[in-house]
Order: structure tokens, then sequence, then C-alpha cells
């Protein structure tokens, strides 16, 4: 806890295994994405390489850290710290930082397509962070079916530009020719190449507004509050 006595604390997980350990030189690559210590090591034990790095994102992502120590032969032990606020028993802790439109405590029901794995679970851990509920669909056309289904009413969707089978320009369009207007179910626009000269190109097709990548937590809070709840609501 700080040692000014306010409600703010970190956690520290820590993790140990006795395994084969990792070589000195091949620490700093571990949090790298497609990096195992040797070719010897992915034949022998598997994987792709991406689980720390996804680990590494998702701690970013709430505003922690990650470190690991290594003794060869003997095992390693992977730590991360996690800034927390300490609230009473069954208090809800709001969706945003006080100042940042401090009167929204709503939980909404969320739908966001987007193929990247990575991405996936990045966004995902942001949502949940900021306490929404939360469906992944994997492309355009995955995202139009799950609101055709219409099992859960979503308040708001996170659309990615580029995505196989059926990209985010041409399923928010298919999304809008079905009859949701941009004040029923606000369509917010996810692309790594991002520009403000493009963001009426992206309104003219159907979306209430567009985020670059990589997504901050910040700005993911601001946009989905300004067109579910505040004044961004067309």
């Amino acid at each position: 806890r700080d040692e000014d006595g306010d409600d703010n604390c970190v956690l520290r997980f820590t993790v140990r295994d006795t395994g084969i350990g990792i070589p000195s030189e091949s620490i700093q690559d571990v949090f790298n994405k497609f990096r195992q210590t040797s070719a010897s090591v992915a034949r022998q034990y598997g994987g792709t390489g991406l689980g720390l790095a996804i680990c590494k994102i998702l701690v970013q992502a709430m505003g922690g850290s990650i470190t690991v120590t290594s003794q060869l032969d003997k095992g390693s032990v992977f730590s991360f710290d996690i800034p927390v606020q300490v609230c009473e028993p069954n208090q809800r802790r709001p969706i945003v930082e006080d100042g940042e439109c401090s009167d929204s405590k709503v939980r909404l029901n969320v739908l966001v397509a987007e193929d990247n794995k990575v991405n996936q679970k990045l966004v995902k851990a942001m949502l949940k962070n900021i306490g929404h509920d939360v469906c992944i669909v994997e492309n355009g056309r995955e995202a139009v079916e799950e609101l055709d289904q219409n099992l859960i009413e979503y308040d708001v969707v996170l659309m990615d530009v580029q995505m196989p089978i059926m990209d985010g320009c041409e399923a928010t369009q298919l999304i809008r020719s079905k009859g949701w207007t941009k004040d029923a179910l606000p369509i917010i626009g996810l692309t790594a190449s991002f520009q403000k000269s493009q963001l009426p190109y992206y309104q003219e097709i159907g979306m209430n507004d567009c985020i670059g990548k990589p997504v901050r937590l910040k700005a993911l809070s601001e946009v989905i509050i300004a067109q579910t709840i505040g004044d961004g609501r067309e």
C-alpha cells in the first residue's frame, strides 16, 4: 500500500518453477514474440514462443510490469506487479478514473471483431478491467452473424478494419443496411493505420468513431463512454 495511506496499492504475483532454467544470454529475449531459448527447447517442449509475450502485453495493459530471474538447470522465477485500488467489500470500481466522465458506472456488452489472437487477448483484458462483458469474433462476417442471432443485446461493437473473409468496413456497411443505427448500436473502428484525416471516411461508411492501434486503455474507455452514454452519440 502507498506510504501516503491512500487506497492505491500494488499486488505482486510470483510463479516459481524447478525446470531447466534460462541461459543468462537469453533472458532479455524471453518476452519477445516467437522467441525461445534454443531450437532444441522448441523441439522438445513445443510452443510458439508467444506465451510470455502475451503475458507482458496483458500486464502492461493493466499498468503493471513483469520480470524474470533464472538459474540454468535450477529453475526460474517470474514476477509481475499490478497497481490496484483497495475497495470496501462488494464495492464496484468505476469503469474509469475520477475526472474521466466519472458519472459512468455502466456495465456494457461489447462485441469485438478482431482476427489477431494477441490483440483479442489484449482488448478483452482491457474491457474486462474496466468492467464490461466481452464477446470475441474473428472477422466481419462472424460479427454480422452474431448480431443477427440476437441472443445478446450488444451496447457497442469494436470493429477491426482489416480482417480476412469480411473486413470491418464491409461488415459495418452490412450492419447498417440491416437497420442498426449509429445511435442504437455504436461501431468503433480499430486500425493500425488510422489518421484523424480518415475519420470522415469511416463515419461515412457507418462507424461512429475510429481509434488507432496499439489500443490504449484510457483512449478505449473514453471512446466507449462517448459513444454509449456521452456526447458522442448521434
